[in-house]
């Protein structure tokens, strides 16, 4: 690697990252260590060979808007979107069903905040965070029952026929912990992650990611922490360390006394630390994630052959030759890792921009591929958003 980035695999001795009781301290893990002043923009070909277009069809006004959560099962893509609905699509991205039921009654929600799928039951689970209940669906989106949670849930996760939930920092939660384990007749046997009375005041912040699945792994992160953790039926235990050479926001920063979020956010920024890891993926070839640094938005790629790390803030897109991820933006972000595959969205807007933008330049050299043509001919600026499967 060109930078001075490395990964060492160290023993578990950083204790502040550890959990009470997660009865880990022999086990080691992975540091994953970042200069969050040394960045790049490296070529979308030198991390993946190639890609593949969904285009999500827009039908009978069937209009996604900003895509929360995704999932792939049975052959089908699931959207997720929190102010609304839950979105089925074909695997190669034709309409098939939207559930929309808000409300307050059996079977009806108010605000949807993350989708699970219990696979050995072929059902999805999705969160009702302000209905503090979770609905059941089959996979044809068929209503099954619900279950109260009396939880301000952000995310939840299943290990067999155990709940685990994230509750961030909710001030109105009866438990005040983070991360909670629930057996199948909610009772609560473990917690992790204590909230402070003052994190609890002003500490609100919702992550796009908090679990994830590698093979038969279980992953679990929240923005606040450098660490990223396995999941076991009853405890968790480091698996990387994020190292941010020095600049990583100190554990106890976050227990001072803010009046609101922005006012942390504009302390971070004048501190200059490094943190606050998002958008977190992984497969068994590659890791993906977001931090910030300052006001700065960053992308970290590790290759899990080599263990080498692109530290970047956007691509050179030698793969579509019209700027396609040229700066990594709330818009193009990773959004989901399934078969080997990181699929990235795109608006329609931005792609009809990043393409128009193109052909209006003295700089055309003739690279762009038919199918990429095609697809802007098709595709309208209020379309569903389009998926890029990188492989």
């Amino acid at each position: 690697m060109k930078n001075s980035i490395t990964i060492t695999i160290l023993a578990l001795c950083l204790t502040s990252c550890i959990p009470n009781g997660t009865e880990e301290n022999e086990k080691k893990f992975k540091e994953i260590s970042i200069d969050p002043n040394n960045v790049q923009k490296v070529k979308l070909s030198n991390i993946f060979d190639t890609y593949e277009f969904i285009k999500l069809e827009t039908k009978d006004k069937h209009y996604i808007g900003n895509i929360d959560k995704i999932e792939k099962a049975n052959n089908r893509y699931y959207v997720l979107n929190s102010s609304s609905s839950i979105y089925i699509f074909s695997d190669e991205g034709l309409f098939i069903k939207e559930i929309y039921s808000r409300g307050k009654g059996p079977g009806e929600y108010l605000s949807l905040s993350d989708i699970f799928f219990d696979k050995h039951k072929n059902q999805f689970i999705v969160n009702d965070l302000n209905g503090k209940k979770l609905l059941y669906y089959d996979y044809d989106g068929n209503f099954i029952n619900e279950k109260k949670t009396d939880l301000f849930l952000f995310s939840l996760w299943k290990k067999g026929d155990n709940y685990i939930y994230y509750c961030g920092t909710h001030p109105n939660d009866p438990i005040n912990s983070r991360l909670l384990f629930f057996d199948e007749s909610n009772y609560l046997y473990q917690d992790y992650f204590p909230v402070s009375e003052n994190e609890a005041w002003y500490l609100y912040i919702v992550d796009n990611t908090n679990f994830g699945r590698v093979n038969d792994s279980s992953i679990f992160l929240y923005s606040q922490n450098d660490t990223i953790y396995n999941i076991s039926s009853d405890i968790i235990s480091p698996r990387y360390y994020i190292n941010f050479s020095g600049l990583n926001i100190p554990g106890n920063f976050y227990d001072q006394k803010f009046d609101h979020i922005g006012e942390f956010m504009e302390s971070i920024e004048k501190q200059n630390y490094a943190g606050l890891i998002d958008n977190y993926y992984e497969t068994d070839n590659i890791i993906l994630f977001t931090y910030m640094y300052s006001t700065d938005l960053r992308l970290v790629i590790v290759n899990k052959d080599t263990w080498e790390i692109h530290n970047i803030d956007g691509f050179i897109d030698d793969m579509f030759n019209i700027n396609l991820f040229d700066e990594i933006t709330y818009n193009n972000l990773p959004i989901y890792a399934f078969d080997e595959g990181i699929y990235f969205k795109i608006e329609s807007f931005d792609f009809i921009d990043k393409y128009d933008s193109y052909m209006d330049s003295e700089n055309i050299n003739g690279k762009i591929s038919q199918e990429l043509i095609d697809l802007a001919n098709e595709t309208k600026e209020d379309d569903n958003p389009i998926l890029i499967k990188f492989y």
